[in-house]
């Protein structure tokens, strides 16, 4: 009897830890990409408050990335990526993205409240407690404050945080791959961040490093990274000028956009057309002949363009004195002549040079696996015989790079 009941408590054990795994499992490491735009403003994207929330990672001063929602299944993150690139919406670049989640790191936080997705939001009243944060979890969003440095602060802030209102907060451990701050973007242009936000002694980060595991990999070299990167042992001159300055080619191929599409960005171009006075049509969000003539005429009458253009005709680009088939040659080259210079890159072992590859896949094909391997190998490589003295970063550790800035 004794045996039957050790047992039967030993198969229920299992059973509520199995199901207790795949509870813990269930994070919404899906999410949508809408794509990459200039300057984005959040009524440019107001048509999609109804399939979810739209939020922003920066990438740059004036661009960034634009995504929407997360979801705890594929299969829906895929097929609402479908329907922003249908012709309803016109989205061609929208794709599904999965997060790194097992290699993120756990952050003391305090859920504030759970907001239902595709209603417009008021961020004052969560603003004026300091630095707010969301996770997008299918149709709920879970609003947090944070970041705090350990449970014991967080249990501190409490009675502070449910006097302003937010009576059922409650602290906890959140996976910072899946936290998203409020910036800008997602508050509106009339309501702007608090000008002093709350510090709890830990610099919180606007995109935190993924680190995943840690590696150990013997490398060959240390290199150092000066601005311009000349072989060891090799003095370089300056280069002369040369003697004709050639002109600069001002052509480039532009992107054959389908006319066919409607677009928000095309109905705020028409707007400003309208305004220059080159285009007196609807603004219809379509790029037809017209809108594309209309967007000509005020290139072609723009006084700044006018203005380098002429400035351009006596501008000449410092030639590539490197010696050709060399690492320095490939890298002032990158731009120019890229399979020739990924080329030789390719062939070379110094981490600079394994640092210009991901960099340039990074720029022509976005980040992913090929990126982390060359960038990882590259640090590995470099930092091989160096003792880091940086805390926050650690040359052995596996990155995962999400944006330009971060590389």
């Amino acid at each position: 009897m004794t045996n039957i009941l050790r047992q039967t408590f030993l198969a229920f054990f299992l059973m509520v830890f199995a199901f207790s795994a795949s509870g813990q499992n269930n994070d919404p490491a899906y999410t949508v990409q809408i794509g990459t735009f200039v300057n984005p403003k959040p009524e440019d994207f107001k048509g999609l408050q109804t399939l979810g929330f739209v939020y922003a990672v920066p990438q740059t001063q004036n661009q960034a990335d634009i995504f929407i929602g997360g979801f705890t299944d594929q299969l829906e993150a895929e097929k609402l990526a479908e329907t922003l690139r249908s012709p309803q919406y016109g989205f061609a670049n929208a794709r599904m993205v999965e997060l790194n989640t097992e290699g993120g790191h756990y952050y003391t936080m305090v859920q504030l409240e759970i907001l239902t997705a595709g209603k417009e939001i008021d961020w004052e009243p969560y603003l004026q407690l300091g630095r707010i944060y969301v996770v997008l979890e299918d149709k709920m969003i879970k609003v947090y404050t944070g970041i705090f440095p350990d449970k014991a602060t967080a249990n501190g802030e409490l009675p502070r945080i449910r006097a302003a209102g937010f009576k059922d907060a409650f602290v906890k451990d959140v996976n910072n791959v899946l936290l998203h701050e409020i910036g800008d973007f997602e508050i509106g242009p009339r309501k702007k961040k608090p000008l002093i936000p709350l510090n709890f002694d830990r610099p919180p980060t606007e995109e935190p490093v993924v680190e995943t595991k840690k590696e150990t990999q013997p490398a060959e070299v240390v290199v150092a990274q000066p601005e311009m990167l000349t072989s060891k042992g090799v003095e370089e001159t300056p280069p002369a000028p040369p003697a004709n300055k050639p002109a600069v080619n001002l052509s480039a191929t532009l992107p054959d956009i389908r006319a066919n599409v409607k677009r928000q960005s095309a109905i705020e171009l028409q707007k400003v057309l309208k305004t220059l006075g080159t285009y007196s049509g609807k603004a219809d969000g379509y790029y037809g002949p017209n809108t594309r003539a209309a967007y000509e005429r005020a290139v072609a009458n723009n006084r700044q363009l006018k203005k380098y253009r002429i400035l351009a005709r006596y501008y000449y680009a410092p030639a590539n004195t490197a010696k050709p088939g060399t690492v320095q040659w490939a890298i002032n080259s990158l731009w120019e002549d890229s399979p020739a210079a990924l080329e030789v890159l390719k062939q070379s072992s110094l981490p600079v040079a394994k640092a210009y590859r991901a960099y340039f896949e990074f720029v022509t094909k976005g980040p992913g696996a090929t990126v982390n391997d060359l960038m990882n190998s590259a640090i590995k490589q470099a930092f091989a015989n160096v003792k880091s003295d940086f805390p926050r970063f650690d040359p052995s550790a596996t990155y995962a790079y999400v944006n330009i800035e971060q590389l």
